[in-house]
């Protein structure tokens, strides 16, 4: 027979059933620690989900903080899925929380899902377009030209443009008197 309870502690609120969606790998090093200066260090930098913030420049960020120690017997990955969440706020922080339960189990397909939700379709078309129609700015030089057309194909790493392909964007969107 079930036990009698007060009407109350069917609604009270408890953290029964709430669990990460990223799953940590287990670790057998029982003196596993990551110190608090590295957290701190991490959450110097945070991804908040704004739409001028660049999800490809704070995974990266993030992968240089996380090379910058070695735990023996500890993969890089269970590194990462442990420190992400302390990487991002905000926005990011309420993605990463609405995920399911266990959905996330290694770093390539946290990397996936936090591209897909902060780095659109539409943003990725955005961007290649803006290199295909690369033109040079009046009074820009070569140097300068070149620098901001690197740029721009950095700020879409999954641009796909094969380099030739490059090349003549960047050639066909000189002004005349800089082609040779």
């Amino acid at each position: 027979m079930a036990e009698e309870r007060p009407l109350l502690d069917y609604v009270l609120p408890t953290t029964n059933g709430y669990r990460p969606a990223i799953v940590s790998p287990a670790i057998e090093n029982r003196g596993f620690e990551i110190k608090t200066g590295m957290i701190n260090m991490i959450q110097q930098n945070q991804f908040a989900g704004g739409p001028t913030e660049d999800p490809n420049e704070h995974l990266a960020n993030f992968n240089e903080l996380c090379g910058t120690f070695h735990i023996q017997n500890i993969s890089v990955d269970a590194i990462r899925l442990r420190l992400f969440s302390f990487s991002i706020r905000d926005r990011a922080k309420i993605w990463l929380q609405s995920l399911p339960a266990d959905s996330i189990t290694t770093w390539e397909e946290l990397c996936a899902k936090f591209l897909a939700k902060f780095f659109p379709f539409e943003k990725t078309a955005r961007l290649k377009n803006a290199i295909h129609s690369f033109g040079q700015w009046e009074g820009e030089s070569l140097h300068e030209a070149w620098a901001r057309f690197k740029e721009m194909m950095r700020k879409c790493p999954h641009h796909g443009i094969a380099l030739p392909d490059q090349l003549q964007t960047f050639y066909y969107g000189l002004s005349p008197l800089q082609r040779p």
